[in-house]
């Protein structure tokens, strides 16, 4: 060693080490053969383990955002929904409805369509008058003449529809006009849009409630459910906390999605509000019923 230089000194070292590592690997893999099978699987889990690598998903950021509605933005919608739907509906003392005596002896109110077919639901304060014609409007302009479907059996509710015999009587005139219509593709018998009906199980006291109502339509009033009349069927009735015009009688009730929940009556000192269940009863029960040929 004393013979030896400082390179050669390192080179020696260098395969020293190098026979080393080889005998250790060597050693290694004869104990890894000659070890059991499960000392032999734990250190391949191991080592598969310290070989992976874990890749962090990535992250998502939601950002939440309120949109504050306002109750008088849902009043708004809900008037403007159900403005074209409402009838004004005038009882006609003969049936020459465009007569000015009988117009001057008129009696005018207000209703809603409740079927594309131009079925209309008013206060049955018409039928305690002497009318035999009816004639119903709309805030478009258009018009029709009606006569009574039927009654409810508490007799609040009046059901018309559009007046079939008023095609019958029509002149030469009106006839080419219709003719002419036909022609050129304008409806002689539109349709018309019906109110929507709520759900009478989601009725809860203290909720905020709509009435139309007025000569024109032109009244809006807001309120809250204040009393609910029912059996354990149905309800008979709903009370709210509005001061009803008797202008205002027969006209819809509604809640805030402007869907119709009941009808306002206004009258003999009561104010109180018919189940839009009752109305609907109503209309089914007439419609589906057999009908007599004319």
């Amino acid at each position: 060693m004393e013979e030896l230089n400082k390179t050669q000194i390192v080179l020696l070292t260098l395969f020293v080490s190098f026979v080393t590592s080889i005998a250790t690997g060597i050693t290694t893999v004869t104990l890894m053969d000659q070890a059991p099978p499960a000392i032999t699987q734990t250190l391949n889990r191991v080592v598969e383990k310290t070989i992976e690598r874990v890749i962090q998903p990535a992250s998502v950021i939601t950002k939440e955002v309120k949109v504050v509605v306002k109750e008088e933005d849902l009043v708004v919608k809900a008037v403007e929904k159900n403005t074209s739907r409402l009838a004004f509906v005038t009882a006609l003392k003969n049936l020459q409805s465009d007569d000015v005596a009988s117009a001057a002896s008129a009696k005018e109110g207000i209703g809603f369509t409740v079927s594309s077919d131009g079925y209309v639901v008013v206060d049955s304060d018409f039928a305690n008058t002497s009318a035999s014609s009816y004639r119903v409007r709309f805030a478009d302009g258009r018009s029709f003449d009606a006569d009574v479907a039927t009654t409810s059996d508490s007799m609040t509710l009046l059901l018309l529809r559009q007046d079939k015999t008023a095609d019958k009587n029509k002149t030469d005139g009106q006839k080419i006009i219709d003719s002419v219509k036909q022609v050129v593709g304008l409806e002689t018998n539109p349709q018309f849009a019906p109110v929507s009906f709520g759900d009478m199980a989601t009725i809860k006291l203290g909720q905020s409630v709509i009435a139309l109502g007025g000569k024109t339509g032109g009244e809006v009033s807001t309120g809250i459910v204040s009393r609910v009349d029912k059996t354990a069927s149905a309800i008979d009735a709903i009370y709210t906390n509005i001061k009803l015009s008797s202008e205002s009688s027969g006209g819809p009730l509604l809640n805030t999605d402007g869907e119709v929940i009941g009808m306002n009556i206004a009258r003999d000192n009561r104010q109180f509000s018919i189940p839009a269940s009752a109305i609907t009863a109503l209309l089914n029960a007439f419609t589906q019923a057999p009908q007599a040929k004319p």
